[in-house]
């Protein structure tokens, strides 16, 4: 009984932030990692809408995406009665950012409801793909790079 009432309430309050909200400001979402920033919008798509078209559309819209060395990636598509939902996630110079999650829901009349943000700006970013070449993942703190998977694994075998 409680459970409902809190699903009730969860979603009822969502609904209100959503519909008070200004559609080109978001919601940030706070955990101990990392920022969310949500938008919830009602924009068109004049073309029909592809993994391509959503992609493009996310490159113009998210200013986090503008860094000429950064790109997205497809997680996956869902398609549901609601809609269709993508997922991408962001690289630099073609190695993934950890955490870097973009998702994106259009409903099944072409249109483009949310978008939820977990990309990083990379414009102050050195550029140390080159001295750790064989890196296959960025972890980032902060907003600034840490470490790589593969230096960390390389690091573990010395050390057996």
């Amino acid at each position: 009984m409680h459970i409902k009432h809190l699903v009730s309430f969860t979603l009822l309050f969502t609904i209100v932030i959503a519909l008070g909200q200004d559609k080109e400001q978001p919601i940030e979402l706070k955990d101990y990692k990392s920022i969310c920033k949500s938008y919830f919008l009602n924009k068109k798509i004049n073309e029909t809408a592809s993994e391509k078209s959503i992609a493009n559309f996310l490159k113009i819209f998210l200013p986090n995406l503008t860094d000429y060395r950064t790109d997205i990636s497809l997680n996956y598509i869902k398609h549901s009665m609601a809609g269709t939902h993508y997922s991408f996630h962001q690289t630099f110079n073609g190695i993934e950012i950890y955490q870097s999650e973009m998702k994106v829901n259009v409903n099944n009349a072409n249109t483009i409801t949310s978008v939820f943000d977990n990309s990083v700006n990379t414009k102050h970013w050195v550029d140390f793909t080159s001295i750790q070449s064989n890196a296959n993942i960025i972890i980032v703190e902060n907003g600034n790079p840490i470490e790589s998977i593969k230096s960390i694994e390389n690091d573990i075998e010395q050390i057996k």
